[in-house]
């Protein structure tokens, strides 16, 4: 179990377990923090979550389903956003013996169930020249479409606050390949929008940078969460 500080951290620790342990099927929703601990130890029981890499190795070789709980913690402390991925079992008999995976799983290899994180960036498998395709994130339509709309909206109105705002997040956005280059695209319909709108030509600072891969995770201490719920708990009823 890794429950994770930064979105970054958490998003990259999906995206390879899908594209290289072949973790395909998956179920994602959020949770109370003052229920977590709970949710966690029945992910223990029934999903055996808490196995090592040798034994989910072992688990693989015979055949058997396997699954891992990724996690990460909000910057309210409140909510937790999980994400269960489950391997595919390889013969029949095991797929039966594991009726026990009851959770409405789906397929992140379908178009129609695409992994969706945050409901604002989705997992897709991108084609290369000469190299095998690969996963990466990307934004969704939904989102892609209200960016679109709030950078017109935000300089046709002449909002400069606004607009310094949008250039603000659009740099910070996770830097996946699929999601730097939408991010481009953007800044630049960005600065089109301002050149159309003041009739002088903007050119802004646009670089974004790429993910640390081989940088690691920060994780929040897991015995720490009873105390996170307790002081969370008492903020909020001392503001009531």
């Amino acid at each position: 179990m890794s429950l994770f500080v930064y979105k970054n951290d958490f998003m990259r620790a999906v995206l390879k377990a899908v594209s290289r342990d072949k973790y395909y099927l998956y179920f994602c929703d959020y949770i109370d923090s003052k229920r977590y601990l709970k949710f966690y130890h029945q992910c223990v029981d029934r999903y055996h979550i808490d196995m090592n890499k040798n034994a989910r190795y072992r688990a693989k070789q015979k055949g058997l389903a396997v699954s891992q709980l990724f996690s990460y913690i909000d910057d309210t402390k409140q909510k937790i956003y999980f994400c269960l991925l489950v391997t595919e079992p390889s013969n029949e008999e095991s797929r039966k013996e594991q009726s026990i995976f009851n959770v409405p799983l789906s397929d992140t290899r379908k178009k129609s169930t695409r992994l969706c994180l945050f409901d604002e960036y989705t997992l897709i498998k991108t084609p290369r020249i000469g190299k095998p395709p690969t996963y990466t994130f990307q934004l969704s339509d939904d989102r892609l479409s209200k960016w679109r709309m709030d950078i017109k909206h935000a300089v046709r109105q002449k909002d400069e606050m606004k607009q310094r705002q949008l250039h603000y997040n659009l740099l910070r956005v996770p830097k996946f390949n699929g999601v730097r280059k939408q991010a481009y695209k953007l800044l630049s319909l960005l600065d089109a929008e301002r050149t159309r709108t003041y009739k002088i030509k903007h050119e802004t600072q646009n670089f974004l940078c790429w993910v640390g891969k081989f940088k690691k995770p920060t994780l929040y201490p897991f015995d720490q969460l009873d105390h996170l719920w307790k002081k969370t708990k008492r903020k909020q009823y001392y503001y009531s």
